[in-house]
């Protein structure tokens, strides 16, 4: 069972009487997901943005504009990422 963090909570107040607002929200939020999981990965196997980019195939910009959120990556590119270094995309539901 998942809990609830403060963070989901306030946006949750926040949003609860504007559904385009909420659904937004929530999408910005995976987004965001995306960016933190290509950050930790490259860290943990010790890579630059270059490093990544370089064995992924696309410009450095790419890896900083995944990691710092404003661009939002298609599973394809995902998986591309984990298959560079030799991880597999796994998608879940929560």
């Amino acid at each position: 069972m998942k809990t609830e963090t403060e963070t989901e909570k306030m946006l949750d107040e926040l949003t609860k009487d504007d559904p385009k607002l909420k659904e937004y929200a929530e999408q910005y939020s995976r987004q965001l997901d995306a960016s933190v999981a290509v950050t930790k990965l490259r860290k943990k196997e010790g890579l630059s943005q270059q490093d990544l980019a370089d064995k992924v195939n696309v410009s450095k910009s790419t890896i900083a504009r995944i990691e710092n959120g404003t661009m939002n990556p298609t599973l394809k590119m995902l998986d591309k990422i984990g298959m560079a270094v030799g991880k597999h995309l796994l998608i879940s539901y929560n």
